[in-house]
């Protein structure tokens, strides 16, 4: 049993990630990541900073919908890595998946996000 609740979408990182497009959400086995707040998310992932505050803090699937995001330290830190040449290439979209979050809400980019998911499916069964 979970010590916090799932979050409602997974696929959605609270850090804005898009958790269905990491190689790790597809990997086969023990070390295969849930998503974000996914079933046995706690045992691989007890410290995440993103976590204790957005989803067991706030109850938010993720901190773009926090009134407080703009002078969140640890966000900053994030979108300004993103920007950065040597990145992990995850982050790359994170100021983006925000503005689409606010813009458009949860609903709408978990939308596109599971059509992303399907397609990649297709790719990796397929090819």
């Amino acid at each position: 049993m979970n010590k916090y609740p799932l979050k409602k979408y997974p696929i959605v990182g609270a850090c804005g990630l898009n958790c269905g497009l990491c190689p790790r959400y597809h990997t086969e086995g023990t070390s295969r990541c849930p998503g974000c707040c996914g079933p046995d998310f706690w045992q691989k992932h007890p410290s995440c900073g993103f976590i204790t505050c957005c989803v067991k803090q706030r109850n938010l699937e993720t901190c773009a919908q926090c009134a407080d995001w703009m002078g969140c330290e640890r966000v900053a830190r994030s979108l300004a890595a993103a920007k950065t040449e040597g990145s992990f290439i995850s982050y790359r979209p994170l100021p983006d998946n925000f503005a689409f979050i606010q813009e458009k809400g949860i609903e709408e980019f978990v939308r596109l996000e599971l059509e992303k998911l399907k397609f990649l499916r297709h790719l990796i069964d397929n090819y």
